[in-house]
């Protein structure tokens, strides 16, 4: 991932490794502070089982994509649509959200636009469908009563 925090100070991450190395600082340095400080909010970011998660969650996009004869990255959102859609019959509408992250992130890591943009049709209408056909509308709980509420 490249993390610009200022034109002179960047951070490199990919999802193989958790170390943020700065970039040449400028002369006269008065900012290691300020550095370390915006390095540990950006390694702070992210919880290390969602970095588990969408590093797994790659790995499968590749592999799928490599199975199919399809670029993985830079994806095209026509790709990632095909991907989401072959997940649907074995997988819940939270975890193929999850695998869409993980692709948009991978692309923004490495200063790419997301291929998973709901903007797209090819993927929009996708997790339209998969919702729809899901059914994924969460449950309403029932208010507490008055006398419920006294009880407690």
């Amino acid at each position: 991932m490249l993390v610009v925090i200022s034109e002179h100070y960047r951070y490199n991450k990919t999802m193989d490794s958790e170390i943020l190395l700065p970039a040449v600082p400028p002369p006269g340095g008065t900012l290691g502070p300020v550095v370390a400080a915006a390095q540990k909010y950006v390694g702070m970011a992210t919880s290390p089982n969602t970095l588990r998660a969408y590093k797994s969650d790659w790995a499968d996009f590749s592999r799928w994509c490599k199975e199919h004869r399809l670029r993985p990255y830079p994806a095209d959102p026509a790709t990632v649509g095909l991907y989401i859609a072959s997940l649907a019959e074995t997988h819940k509408v939270s975890t193929i959200t999850r695998r869409l992250a993980a692709i948009a992130k991978q692309h923004r890591d490495h200063g790419k636009s997301s291929p998973c943009s709901m903007r797209y049709s090819a993927i929009c209408e996708v997790m339209r469908g998969i919702r729809r056909e899901k059914g994924v509308r969460t449950a309403a709980k029932a208010a507490i009563s008055t006398d419920q509420l006294r009880t407690i």
